[in-house]
């Protein structure tokens, strides 16, 4: 069975727990060379604008107490790392674990940015809530240690009734400085 599908297909994979909670996911992404990248995330990767990106899609279950639908994410890569749209639905690793396995990417700094919005149609659809319906966006730039671009970048919109952020500060890697 091949793995990529087009973007509105979603494919079934198994996963191992991520975390307490059992979870499931969908995948696809898009069979070709790749979307051209936008200029703001050709900035984030350090490309050149007519440089194209790979993207995929994910839509994660939660599966206790039945399949409940959580997040529906974006997922963007370089076209080097299509070998992570290849073996995602028969391995049970983040894509972020991938990275590290297949190309030893190892994540030194994540800047992330959380905000509110209402579900579009789509998402809505995806989520199986009424279009409009408030949510959670949690978009994730991943850095390796000295280096100014990013190799991943993904952007989720989380049911606002089953998310739940939490965040640990280290007090003594503050410099005073932005970063």
């Amino acid at each position: 069975s091949a793995c990529l599908r087009p973007l509105d297909n979603w494919s079934e994979i198994s996963r191992p727990p991520l975390t307490s909670i059992p979870i499931r996911s969908l995948v696809s992404a898009s069979a070709d060379a790749g979307i051209a990248a936008a200029a703001a995330t050709a900035d984030l990767f350090g490309i050149a604008k007519s440089k194209r990106l790979l993207e995929m899609k994910l839509l994660r279950f939660k599966t206790v107490d039945g399949e409940v639908p959580v997040a529906s994410s974006t997922v963007w890569l370089a076209p080097k790392h299509g070998k992570i749209a290849e073996v995602i639905e028969n391995d049970g690793r983040t894509v972020v674990e991938l990275m590290r396995v297949h190309f030893g990417h190892r994540v030194a700094r994540i800047r992330q940015r959380i905000s509110a919005r209402s579900l579009d149609e789509q998402t809505a659809r995806h989520l199986m809530r009424p279009a409009a319906e408030a949510s959670l966006v949690i978009e994730r730039h991943y850095f390796e240690q000295d280096q100014p671009f990013v190799f991943l970048r993904t952007l989720s919109i989380c049911r606002g009734d089953l998310t739940q952020v939490e965040a640990d500060f280290l007090a003594s890697s503050y410099t005073g400085q932005p970063p």
